[in-house]
């Protein structure tokens, strides 16, 4: 038997069962019209060898590691262009897998790992997506007009080794750059001056600050414990509601997105009623995964009532099912089942929240009927888009915001009067420039995510001035884009709040930028409306309550709430300075001398660099302090707690 080193193509479609449970015959002849018109020439045109067919799949040995790339990013392009016009869910996909190794020939056949590794990368691919192999990476570099996003090393069924993978890019923004796979505290291996002030300044002021609610990674946690220290929550003087994560009940697990997508939105409705209390969708979706005990959670998100459901998308049907469920008793209100097509998502949405706030006996003012029975965009396909976004970004990395802003970006294209995506991509920018993230490849630099930020708020205002996303972005720009416009940010912060009353993160938002702009007491009562609407974030809200209180030089305070953000996250750095800084004006000497040194010990496990007295001066310009006073109160309780030079 021969062996040689060759590029092998794997590729496969995606959802074929259920197509084929569909419409057999026609499934069958859509995938033959495509193999002869695109799929088959490509072949041919990059000199690839169909090794063998395997029904939905095929394996191709390739000449070349270019060739087999090249190919595969015709194809994947090809089939975009034939598909565009198809409804979202009927639309057929491929995965394709490349890796370059050594096969073994018998005959027509190949075998080996070089085989089977590229088999399993396809697995890893996404739909209408390329992953490759380390191996065919390095031999690639700028020969495809594509980009790079590392994966990192991938375990894959029954190769003993884990296997270097790269998602190849085809946005023409990323051609040529690599996404490098950041370890944890990445930040602390640049060697660049400038970036490493920039990235220690994001650490420091905890880049988290900058996300919304809607960007917390979705992972299933115990969710609030309740204790002598921190009682259950008393229920509000107004009707008050959970509503949990939709299940997935299609057969494509990859439909999660909208899953999620639908509930989010039935919140994002529900959280626009003044006279209902809604628990963010950070607090609610803590749950998923578990076996929900609805009293438990009832306790523990303070609330009277939790809606649950579900999705189920077959071919171009849709069917939702919910249950309205008193948290205190576990007994059923009212169940329903509402049915339709892709195309009356919406509809089927406002039909949910209509009879919730039918259940509840609620009074809706004019404007919030109005913008309840207007939804953000008419066009489905912009919406499923919008939510893939949502989806990806929920990761909390520079490379997860890199590409969820290519999803926005083709949400507006698909819709441009889509102000929701609008208002997003301008979140999106300002995470960039305010995290220090600009720099980084698949993002703008800082300038450039700025403007982008700026030229987004502008655009989501144009479209839609009652949207409250697009006026909290715009708020938030009025304050960090220097000179600081205080009152101006906090008036559009409470027109934001006035549209949509439950927003836990603009509540959040408007108490920080009181707290830096040198008017923390009118900070505390939105931050605990904020902890209150989203107990689960319990520890950034308390950090920047620790924050105010440190402002109004309430020393106690601030190291109370320091505390409780500490130990609701204790591996995070930034919660302990804080509490350095805090102990070191309480003059206790001893005990911010303890946190600081933790301070240290922690950023050192992470690969961060240890904060001096230089550091946290050049860094300090970025924090955005409106009064100086208010940076040196903070420099000078590090200085108590020990901070060297």
């Amino acid at each position: 038997m021969e062996r040689r080193l060759s590029a092998i193509f794997a590729a496969d479609m995606v959802g074929f069962s259920r197509f084929m449970e569909a419409d057999e015959l026609g499934t069958l002849q859509r995938l033959k019209t495509h193999r002869t018109e695109l799929i088959d020439p490509a072949f041919e045109q990059y000199r690839g060898r169909i090794v063998k067919e395997l029904g939905d799949g095929v394996l191709v040995e390739f000449p070349s590691v270019v060739e087999a790339v090249q190919c595969a990013v015709s194809i994947q392009n090809g089939m975009k262009e034939r598909e565009v016009d198809v409804p979202n869910d009927r639309r057929i996909q491929f995965r394709i897998g490349i890796n370059l190794g050594d096969i073994i020939i018998d005959g027509d056949d190949i075998f080996g790992d070089g085989v089977n590794i590229a088999a399993r990368l396809e697995q890893v691919a996404e739909p209408s997506g390329i992953c490759i192999s380390g191996t065919a990476y390095d031999q690639l570099k700028s020969n495809v007009d594509v980009g790079y996003q590392s994966l990192g090393e991938v375990e894959v069924k029954n190769i003993e080794r884990p296997v270097r993978a790269y998602k190849v890019l085809t946005d023409p923004e990323l051609i040529g750059q690599t996404i490098e796979q950041k370890p944890a505290g990445f930040a602390g291996a640049r060697k660049s001056a400038v970036i490493a002030v920039v990235l220690v300044f994001a650490i420091i002021v905890g880049g988290w600050w900058l996300l919304q609610s809607s960007y917390q990674p979705d992972i299933a946690v115990n969710a609030i414990v309740t204790t002598d220290e921190n009682p259950p929550l008393q229920l509000p003087d107004k009707p008050s509601i959970a509503v949990m994560p939709f299940a997935n009940m299609s057969n494509d697990t990859e439909q999660k997105y909208f899953a999620d997508g639908m509930a989010e939105d039935i919140i994002t409705d529900l959280s626009k009623i003044s006279a209902l209390f809604v628990i963010s969708r950070n607090s609610s979706f803590r749950y998923r995964n578990e076996n929900i005990d609805i009293r438990r959670v009832g306790i523990e998100l303070g609330v009277k009532y939790v809606l649950e459901g579900s999705v189920r998308r077959a071919g171009n049907r849709l069917r939702i099912n919910v249950q309205l469920v008193d948290a205190q008793t576990g007994g059923q209100l009212w169940a329903e089942r509402y049915d339709g097509n892709q195309n009356d998502v919406f509809a089927l949405q406002d039909k949910v929240s209509a009879r919730i706030v039918d259940a509840l006996s609620l009074s809706l003012a004019p404007r919030e009927v109005s913008q309840i029975e207007s939804p953000d965009t008419t066009s489905v396909e912009a919406y499923n888009t919008f939510l893939k976004g949502q989806e990806i970004v929920g990761k909390r990395t520079p490379e997860s915001l890199a590409a969820a802003i290519i999803y926005y970006k083709q949400a507006l294209e698909l819709d441009p009067d889509y102000a929701r995506a609008a208002a997003t991509l301008a979140r999106s920018y300002f995470t960039s420039f305010r995290s220090g993230w600009g720099a980084l490849p698949g993002l703008p630099t800082y300038n450039d995510a700025r403007e982008m930020a700026l030229r987004y708020a502008k655009l989501a205002l144009k479209i839609n001035p009652e949207s409250a996303d697009a006026r909290a972005v715009n708020a938030l720009l009025l304050y960090y884009v220097r000179p600081p416009r205080l009152d101006e940010s906090v008036g559009e912060f409470r027109e934001s709040i006035k549209l949509d009353p439950n927003n836990s993160a603009a509540h959040l938002d408007l108490g920080r930028i009181l707290t830096l702009g040198g008017r923390p007491k009118e900070a505390i009562e939105p931050l605990e409306r904020a902890l209150r609407l989203d107990p689960a974030n319990a520890s950034d809200i308390e950090n920047v309550l620790a924050y105010a209180y440190f402002g109004m030089e309430d020393f106690a305070a601030a190291i109370r709430h320091a505390k409780k953000s500490w130990d609701a996250v204790p591996d995070n750095s930034n919660n302990g300075l804080i509490l350095a800084a805090s102990y070191g004006l309480f003059g206790n000497s001893e005990k911010a001398g303890a946190a600081l040194e933790k301070v240290n010990e922690l950023r050192k496990q992470q690969f961060q660099p240890k904060i001096t007295d230089y550091l946290l001066k050049q860094s300090l310009s970025f924090w955005f302090f409106k009064n100086k006073k208010d940076e040196d109160r903070f420099r000078n309780g590090l200085l108590k707690a020990g901070l060297p030079e």
